[in-house]
């Protein structure tokens, strides 16, 4: 034993301070494998692993061993500095998470990845050690994500006294590197989710604007700073506070769900509140644009949200008329407005019954995207021969282009010119569909579709091009 004692102490003589760290971590290694040997003989002893002579005699050869290694590691410890001992641990510690070649001097290559599209070889140097580990960052990281020197914690609360581990500086660049570019894709995602459905601008770096047409194509510009993604600073114009109230007072009601919203989706709400606040006057003018002669008198009243006017037609063999009330103040776009039909003059009990089943049933379709005049023109159906449909976009019946009728009566035959919007069946003439769809890239009415539906049923994906 003492032989070969020497021989490593020869050996150990031909080592640099760095492999003789190296060596000290081995030797401490083994130190606690022969501990825990110790701490077991006692168990195998009870479980008559062992006799008391063999236990004896294994218990004294590892207390010898380790008396040894204790004073080899206390020796090789002496002949060495702290920064040896320090670096050797710290390499240790490198090299068990990442592939770190040694270039000599206290410089060293680290081979660090954020995902397979992110690869990164990065030159440190530990020569000032325990000062702040010298890192050559590549030039794309720094003009991708800034200087890590800013978003690393180790590096920016450096304590020379205090050395974090240098591992976790490298840790933590690789966490926030995934994390980063996780959340670059994700963004990329979103906007193009955006861009799907909105006009999308970008102002300037990380700051974009998106434009939201809401009725009457009346525009309203939504700002968001992106700085900081996934924290995000949205921007409320002046126009859309008076509707909404502040960005903050707004989005407030989202902070305490488990998984936050994304863009598209807030926009979604943010687009909904303003076609709410607009659709009533909107709704008033659908109605005074497209009612015939029939719907006369009509008024809104904004405070109260009702719209009043006379209808009249021929019921049976004689003239009737009937002054309306729709009340748009109970649960309107999501509900139906209420509506009452008042005789002007005597009408026989059993038409005011029968009217009253044709209020009921004309609200049973209604959905968010309905307006009012449709439930008007349901009841003026079901109850007079007069109709009051025209083209929702000219408002008349023969097209102003090709002069061809939206709808020809059964018994007669020649060309119409007559499409549906196909999300919301409202009736176009062709050509006034394609000018709207050129002009605001949606149904004019609806908002939503880019699809027309031809009078035979077939679909027509129109060529648009903005």
């Amino acid at each position: 034993m003492a032989f070969l004692l020497l021989i490593k102490m020869a050996e150990e003589s031909t080592l640099t301070p760095r492999q003789i760290g190296e060596l000290i971590l081995d030797l401490k290694e083994e130190l606690e494998e022969i501990r825990m040997e110790v701490k077991l003989l006692d168990g195998r002893l009870k479980q008559g692993d062992l006799s008391h002579e063999e236990y004896t005699s294994e218990k004294k050869r590892l207390n010898e061993y380790m008396k040894n290694l204790i004073e080899r590691i206390t020796g090789l410890q002496k002949s060495i500095s702290k920064k040896d001992r320090d670096l050797a641990r710290e390499l240790r510690q490198l090299r068990n998470f990442f592939q770190v070649d040694d270039l000599g001097n206290d410089r060293y290559v680290i081979y660090l990845a954020a995902g397979t599209e992110h690869l990164y070889t990065i030159n440190f140097s530990l020569d000032n050690y325990p000062g702040k580990p010298e890192i050559q960052w590549p030039a794309e990281v720094l003009e991708e994500m800034g200087d890590p020197n800013n978003f690393i914690k180790a590096l920016r609360q450096w304590d020379p006294a205090y050395p974090t581990p240098v591992f976790e500086i490298f840790q933590a660049f690789e966490q926030y590197t995934w994390n980063y570019f996780n959340s670059v894709q994700e963004l990329k995602d979103q906007l193009r989710e955006i861009e799907g459905e909105f006009v999308l601008q970008l102002i300037r770096d990380n700051y974009i604007r998106i434009t939201l047409i809401s009725f009457n194509k009346k525009e309203y510009s939504i700002e968001i700073d992106l700085q900081d993604y996934p924290d995000l600073k949205w921007v409320f114009p002046p126009d859309v506070e008076a509707i909404l109230g502040s960005a903050s007072t707004f989005l407030a009601k989202y902070q305490d769900l488990e998984q936050k919203p994304k863009m598209i989706d807030l926009l979604h709400d943010i687009s909904w509140e303003i076609d709410k606040h607009n659709k009533l006057s909107f709704d008033f003018k659908v109605l005074q644009a497209n009612a015939s002669d029939v719907v006369t008198e009509l008024k809104l009243d904004p405070v109260a949200k009702k719209i009043t006017g006379f209808i009249q037609g021929e019921l049976k063999t004689a003239e009737a008329k009937f002054e309306f009330v729709a009340d748009f103040s109970k649960g309107y776009p999501e509900k139906p407005p209420e509506i009452t039909l008042n005789p002007v003059g005597t009408v026989d009990d059993e038409v005011i019954g029968k009217l009253q089943h044709y209020i009921a049933d004309s609200g049973a379709n209604w959905t968010p995207g309905s307006f009012f005049i449709d439930l008007l023109n349901h009841i003026n159906m079901a109850i007079f021969k007069s109709s009051l449909i025209t083209c929702v976009v000219c408002h008349k019946l023969f097209c102003p282009t090709c002069d061809n009728p939206l709808y020809l009566p059964k018994s007669i035959e020649g060309k119409t010119c007559h499409v549906v919007c196909s999300n919301c069946k409202r009736p176009y003439h062709k050509h006034c569909f394609e000018n709207t769809i050129r002009s605001i890239g949606k149904c004019a009415v609806c908002m939503q579709s880019f699809v027309a539906e031809g009078e035979s049923g077939e679909k027509k994906n129109l060529s648009l091009d903005f």
